[in-house]
């Protein structure tokens, strides 16, 4: 089964979204799929890798079209990992320092618009 077969094999049940789908794809059938929680959601967005108006499915969307076959299970790890240890919903400065490099931080918690320089 193909993965845009298993897709819709998935969501056609009752209760089974697009995330979840992906769930069960990735982990349990090795798919080359990446899950959308509210964790990559977030981080893609901080990350300008979609926008910021971007709803959770048009993430998923997106994220399954420029993220590479090869890299999309570690790169979701990576993204959840980092969403719940380092770049928190909520801003804690003292959590890492990676803030003083994070343009998000720099412009919506410092309010620094130049932030151009911050990498």
């Amino acid at each position: 089964m193909d993965v845009e077969e298993g897709k819709n094999w998935l969501t056609d049940i009752p209760g089974i979204g697009p995330k979840t789908a992906a769930v069960i794809l990735c982990f349990h059938f090795q798919k080359p799929v990446i899950p959308v929680d509210t964790h990559v959601h977030r981080i893609a967005q901080r990350f300008d890798l979609v926008p910021e108006n971007c709803s959770r499915n048009k993430t998923h969307e997106i994220l399954e079209t420029v993220v590479p076959n090869p890299i999309k299970y570690s790169l979701h790890i990576l993204l959840i990992t980092h969403g719940r240890k380092t770049c928190k919903s909520r801003h804690h400065v003292d959590s890492q320092n990676c803030f003083e490099r994070c343009i998000h931080y720099q412009e919506v918690v410092k309010g620094d618009k130049d932030s151009d320089e911050v990498v």
